[in-house]
């Protein structure tokens, strides 16, 4: 019984220390994409979210919780 738990307790230690040295030679060819830009979602914007109707800034579409899109056409 003791043997068997030897044995789990080398596959689990063991198995990550061999997958992180088989991957050493792929961050050589890693391409770093840029960071999207985005605006970040301040009070002012939220307290005035019915002005940007096309982004859904809170839970339930607005504080009142009302869940009614303003869009033209939603697709």
């Amino acid at each position: 019984m003791m043997k068997r738990y030897a044995l789990f307790a080398l596959l689990v230690f063991a198995s990550p220390a061999s997958a992180v040295q088989g991957r050493s030679g792929d961050q050589a060819t890693q391409t770093i994409s840029p960071v999207p830009s985005f605006t970040p979602v301040t009070n002012e914007r939220l307290l005035n979210s019915d002005a940007e109707p096309e982004n859904w800034l809170h839970y339930s579409g607005n504080y009142f919780s009302q869940r009614y899109s303003l869009l033209d056409q939603i697709n």
